[in-house]
C-alpha cells in the first residue's frame, strides 16, 4: 500500500512496542510526523531513537 503523508501528523499510543511500534514506523516511513506514547521512560526513549 502506498501512503503519502507528507505534512501530516499522527499520534500513536503504545508506540514503543508491538503493533503500535509497527504503525508508528509505517506512518513515519510514509512521511508523517509521528508523536508516540509509552508507559515507561525507556519506552519513550526507544520511540525517539527509532523515529529520529
Amino acid at each position: 500500500m502506498q501512503l503519502n503523508l507528507e505534512g501530516q501528523t499522527a499520534i500513536v499510543t503504545g508506540a514503543s512496542r508491538g503493533i503500535g511500534a509497527a504503525i508508528a514506523d509505517t506512518l513515519a516511513a510514509a512521511g508523517a510526523a509521528v508523536a508516540g506514547t509509552a508507559t515507561t521512560p525507556e519506552g519513550a526513549a526507544a520511540i525517539q531513537q527509532r523515529l529520529d
